[in-house]
């Protein structure tokens, strides 16, 4: 996926791009079933966290976001946590 994507202001092309990506993948997923029911999925075993923070303004939206999900019986985000995938060599 093109990185610039990964910007906030760039977040409808972001969603669009990976709408599109997970539709293909979803499809070449089910057309492997469809030649060879017997796929196994290699799911990962372990997620890699690193602390991170948001501050300013996004902090704000954040905190009225988790207050209105809480008040509609959501269950509390765990925050300050981002989940990476293995495979992705950054630092």
């Amino acid at each position: 996926m093109d990185r610039s994507l990964w910007q906030v202001k760039q977040y409808k092309a972001f969603l669009t791009e990976r709408r599109k990506l997970l539709s293909e993948a979803a499809n070449r997923f089910l057309e492997e079933l469809l030649i060879n029911p017997s796929v196994s999925v290699d799911y990962p075993t372990e997620l890699h966290q690193k602390a991170t923070r948001v501050i300013g303004e996004e902090e704000d939206t954040l905190q009225t976001l988790i207050s209105w999900s809480s008040t509609h019986g959501l269950p509390k985000p765990e925050l300050n946590v981002e989940i990476r995938d293995p495979k992705m060599r950054q630092s």
